[in-house]
Parts: C-alpha cells; structure tokens; sequence
C-alpha cells in the first residue's frame, strides 16, 4: 500500500503545543493556514512504496531535499525510483473528458460529427502531429464529468477509446488557454518531426542510432532513438525547423534501457535567438523519465538539447524522442446533420456472422481473413469506412501491438480497416445494392475466447459527417 507523508510533523508539532492554550491556537491557525494553501509540485516516489509531497529544492550530491509544510526532508537518492512534477494546484480544477486518443484526422472528424448529431456543443479536437484526440470539456464540477462519461460511454461513437472514456484534470489557467471559444479548436502541432520538415545535428551517433531518430514520431521503441557515442564530456542534439517558428513546450523522451539510471542525467534545453543559445530550462541529476518544459510562447528556428552528464552509468546520451509543441487555433464548422433519410446496412456473407452465437475458430499466432459482403439501401450518397476492433484501435495506441502484426501505416487501410475513399476508383454507395471487401488481422497467441466487432459508418463522402453507425459483434476463439 502507498503511504503518504505529507502531514507526518504537524502532528507531533500540534501535540506539543496543546500543552498551553494560546499555543494550540497558534498551532490549529497555521496547520489550517498550511494545509489549505500548500501548492504541491513535485511527488517523489521512494522504492519503498512510500511517497513525499512537496518541492524539491535541491538535488546536489547524494541526497535529495524537499520542503514539505512540516519542513524540509532529505532523502538519499539511492532510495528514489521517481520523481514526478505537477504544476502547483490553482484556485480550483476544471475538467475535461478525452473521449478518442491517438486516432487519424479523418476518424477524428467523424467522431466529432457523430457527437454534434448528439447535441454537444463543447466538442474539441486536438492535434498532436501525426495524431488527433476528440475531447469535450470543460466542466467545472467533476459530478457533472462522471455523469457526462457514463452518458457518452452509451454512445456508438466511432473510433472511440476501447478502454471507455477518462477524465482529466485541468487548471484555470489550462481552461483560458485551450477553451476560450466552443467554436474554435486548438491544434497542437509537434514542429520537432522529421515529416514536418525538421532536421537533426548532433555532436555524435552510434550505429543504428542516428539523430533523426529522435524525432521520426516513436517515442516508445528502443530501437527508434538517439544515442550518443560513449565518450567522456559534453553532448548535444540540435533539432532545426529550416524557418522560424512559435512554440511554448517541449517534452523530452530518455533513457530506453529499463532501468532509470541510463536517463540523461545533467542537460539544458536551449533555443537559438540568432545570435546565440538561450536556455529554456534543464534538469540537474533528473530521475524522470519523460521531463517536460512548459513556457511563454518563443520564435526561434532550432532547439538544442545540451548535455553534460549523460546517465549514471557510462558517457553515451539516450534520447527516444524530442517533442516541440506549437499551439494554434483552427475554425471548425460544425457539418449539417442529416436527418429524415433512411441508411440500411445489413450484412451478408460470412455465414458465421449471421448464426447466434457468432464466432470464428482460429489457430493461434495465425492471421485470419474475413471476406464481408454487406447489403445497403440508402437514400442519399454514402461513403463506408469498415474497421475491426479493437484490432484498429491497438494499432494506432499500443507499439507492441503493432510490432506483433508486423505491418506499417500505410498496410493498415488493407489489413484491419476498409474504406471506399481508398480504393483505386472511389465507390459511392446509393439507392440499394451491395459492397464486398476483405479486413484481416493476426490472431493472439494465448489461446482463449476473444470479442471482436467490425464497426461499420457510413458517413457523407464530401464532409466526412457521419450518417450511420452499424456495429457487428462476434467471438474470435483462438486454439
């Protein structure tokens, strides 16, 4: 069980002073006092299980200090697993539910449709270079989020999280910036990628290592990083955008070895003003794993990440990935919704699909092919996008999951997902009629029962809004 040690010494603090009147009053006004408006920023895990509250305030040395409203307390570093920042807390918390993560610009649009036909107006979408996220927010009371996602988990939303939706807790200040206007949506867009134009220099590489792969967009394989030559003495990766460009955070992606003392332990995040580099900020002996650099908006044409002690164990630097976010505002108009035409889709081949229970016997570790055929009647014009979840979904979210199919990005839309925008002659489905297409995927390697579904939408094939949502579930039973 984790303990928390935040309140340890007020107690011992209150006990003696109760020993006189006046002095408990002292003490219950400053233990109020305290406790009320301590801003927390830093918890330090200890490999003990516990955790300390508070502000660290030195890393110097062996040990580590953090000042807590009980005083400062010095922990030797050897018994940290972690360390985690947090902004301090603000007056109050809002709250916003992210309802699709990680997901293309074209399902994210269609999920966002899918929820105007619903009648939410507070609706953003979010772009972090190559992916989208559809969220919905504020809210300023967290009852009235929880009631939001127990409504909105209901839904048949497209390409939403498989796991549900979650809520996240922002501040006032977050609210200001990435909620002013329901009509408008923040794209956030990392500047840093490599297919966005931006390039890499380093003082040094080891082979297979380059420093482009710091910045191809995998910030989760260790094969997919930046390593330093293993030598004495300071190292440096440059990322240069060819222009220069807005940006306020940076999010840095060490270590990869599983074991936190092959992280970048001493470094300073710079960027260059057109005479020289300026510092952004930096971490001394850091401990954490993915250090994030938020500050008012700068225009520069490169970043620099400038090391000086590269881990705790040898002299090569290990950086999986280095983010430079910019954030801008794009107009979305909501698209019409479209109302009294009738959308039938109904499917017809295979024939497991149509018994009761549905299901499909595979071997396992084995990939397996489902021949569709769907029948449609519909009174307008339709474009399909057929995908086989979560199969889609672990793709796009899960690396592992991705490794394990052995396929690429551009694969996807001929394994797991259909679309008729795809094909080489761009079908548009009217009136009645049927549309066959093939979705495959590998199945898991533990034996076991497995539920599957192919999400069907047929959705306006000028503006991507969704006009029907068709679910079709089965077993996938793996020997």
């Amino acid at each position: 069980m984790v303990e928390r040690l935040k309140y340890n010494d007020f107690a011992k603090i209150r006990m003696i002073l109760m020993k006189k009147t006046y002095r408990y009053l002292i003490a219950t006004v400053l233990f109020s006092i305290l406790t009320l408006n301590w801003g927390w920023a830093d918890m330090v895990f200890l490999k003990n299980g516990k955790i300390i509250e508070g502000q660290v305030k030195s890393s110097e040395g062996k040990t580590l200090l953090v000042e807590t409203p009980g005083g400062t307390v010095s922990v030797l570093k050897e018994m940290v697993d972690r360390i985690q920042h947090e902004a301090p807390k603000t007056e109050f918390t809002n709250y916003i539910i992210e309802i699709c993560s990680e997901i293309k610009k074209a399902n994210a649009e269609r999920a966002f449709n899918y929820l105007l036909t619903k009648e939410y107006t507070n609706v953003h979408m979010v772009f972090e270079n190559p992916y989208y996220k559809v969220q919905i927010g504020p809210f300023v009371r967290e009852g009235d989020a929880i009631k939001a996602v127990q409504t909105i988990n209901s839904l048949s939303i497209p390409f939403a999280n498989p796991e549900g939706s979650r809520i996240i807790q922002i501040s006032a200040k977050q609210v200001s910036t990435f909620f002013e206007s329901t009509k408008s949506n923040v794209i956030e867009t990392n500047i840093a990628l490599e297919e966005n134009g931006a390039k890499t220099y380093s003082d040094s590489f080891q082979p297979g290592f380059p420093s482009s792969k710091a910045i191809d967009g995998n910030h989760l394989s260790p094969q997919s990083r930046w390593i330093s030559a293993n030598t004495p003495g300071s190292h440096y990766l440059i990322v240069d955008f060819g222009e220069n460009k807005i940006f306020d955070r940076i999010e840095l992606f060490t270590g990869g070895e599983m074991d936190s003392q092959f992280l970048v332990r001493n470094f300073t995040v710079q960027h260059w003003d057109g005479i020289e580099w300026q510092d952004i900020g930096g971490a001394r002996d850091n401990l954490i794993e993915n250090p994030i650099f938020s500050f008012d908006p700068v225009t520069s044409s490169r970043v620099r990440v400038y090391i000086t002690s590269s881990n705790y164990l040898d002299n090569a630097a290990r950086i999986l990935e280095l983010k430079v976010l910019s954030k801008q505002r794009m107009a979305l108009s909501p698209l019409p919704i479209e109302k009294k035409v009738h959308y039938v889709l109904d499917v017809a081949e295979p024939p497991f699909l149509l018994e009761e229970p549905s299901q499909l016997t595979v071997k396992s570790g084995e990939w397996y092919i489902l021949p569709i055929r769907l029948t449609y009647d519909i009174g307008t014009q339709s474009g399909l996008n057929a995908v086989l979840w979560p199969d889609s979904e672990q793709f796009w979210s899960d690396m592992r999951f991705r490794e394990y199919l052995e396929i690429n990005p551009k694969a996807y839309s001929k394994t797991l997902s259909f679309d008729t925008k795809n094909l080489d002659v761009i079908q548009i489905l009217s009136g009645i009629g049927d549309i066959e297409f093939t979705l495959k995927s590998k199945a898991p390697v533990k034996p076991g029962k497995y539920s599957k579904k192919i999400r069907c939408n047929l959705y306006n094939p000028g503006k991507y809004g969704i006009q029907k949502v068709k679910e079709i579930p089965f077993d996938l039973i793996v020997e």
